[in-house]
């Protein structure tokens, strides 16, 4: 992750993944790659290290080749995400995605579908409230499953410190 990566997490309590980063990170990143570390999920949007795990892969969120001119892209800024903006995710193919990159890497745009929107807080707590015995159900699985792993890692050896990390 570095400066300026969006950075997202789920409106819906049920859909938080969690995982560990890597320790140590990555030395190389692709550019486009989706990842999880933590609770939060981190676009890639250009080549470099990283700790995040893979879920997947996406098109340009930084336009470096026409920073200022490219469709798809808000006329005079070189990123596609803003603040508090919602993502929307959806399958496609190796052959689509590698069309959707190359047309924003050309400067054309297509296949990126930015619509506006408001966000009610109020329709979210309702949200929330309608859900709650649902999300508590899940953050309670989510909460055992994570103690096993911790309890795997522990066993393992994992939180122990060598003398090379000790200096």
């Amino acid at each position: 992750m570095y400066l300026g990566a969006p950075v997202a997490t789920p409106l819906d309590p049920r859909h938080r993944l969690v995982t560990t980063k890597y320790n140590p990170a990555r030395t190389w990143t692709p550019e486009n790659a989706v990842g999880i570390g933590g609770a939060y999920l981190c676009i890639y949007g250009m080549e470099g290290p990283g700790g995040y795990q893979f879920v997947g892969r996406t098109t340009q969120v930084w336009n470096h080749r026409h920073p200022l001119t490219a469709k798809g892209f808000e006329e005079g800024t070189p990123w596609l995400l803003r603040f508090f903006d919602r993502i929307s995710w959806y399958p496609v193919s190796t052959e689509e995605l590698g069309d959707m990159r190359a047309d924003l890497a050309a400067g054309r745009g297509a296949g990126v579908e930015i619509t506006d929107g408001t966000f009610s807080l109020a329709d979210h707590d309702e949200f929330l409230a309608a859900n709650d015995s649902s999300i508590a159900e899940f953050r309670k699985k989510q909460a055992e499953a994570f103690g096993i792993e911790r309890d795997a890692w522990s066993a393992a050896g994992e939180f122990a410190l060598t003398t090379a990390q000790e200096a």
